[in-house]
C-alpha cells in the first residue's frame, strides 16, 4: 500500500505493519519522529550524488533519503534495507531544475 505524504508517520507505519499490511510512501520534513539524521540532510538541501541512498530503521520501519533531481524522503514497512533493487532511469533535461546533480 502506497500512502500519501499527508499522513505517512512510523506510528502509521507500524500499526499498519502489525496488521500485516506493507507500506512504503513519502514524509513530509515535519513527520513527528522521523531520524534527525535524515532530516537534516533534507533540510540542508545541498545537492548528494544523484542516486545517493541514506537509511536508518525506527520502530521496525525502515526510514530512507534519496537524491533523485531533490533529495526524497519517505519510509517503508514492505521492503527490507539489505534489498536494492537497480534499475535504469530516465535523466532528466540538461534544462531542468537541478540537472547538475543528476548529470
Amino acid at each position: 500500500m502506497a500512502l500519501d505524504n499527508l499522513f505517512t508517520s512510523w506510528k502509521t507505519a507500524k500499526a499498519l505493519k502489525d496488521l500485516g499490511i506493507a507500506v512504503t510512501g513519502t514524509v513530509r520534513k515535519n513527520a513527528a519522529g522521523y531520524p534527525p539524521r535524515l532530516l537534516m540532510l533534507k533540510v540542508l538541501n545541498r545537492a548528494l550524488e544523484w542516486g545517493h541512498l541514506e537509511a536508518t530503521v525506527i520502530h521496525e520501519v525502515a526510514c530512507w533519503l534519496w537524491q533523485d533531481s531533490n533529495a526524497v524522503i519517505g519510509m517503508t514497512t514492505g521492503i527490507p534495507l539489505t534489498e536494492l533493487v537497480e534499475r535504469e532511469r530516465k535523466r532528466p533535461r540538461k534544462t531542468a531544475s537541478n540537472s547538475k546533480i543528476t548529470r
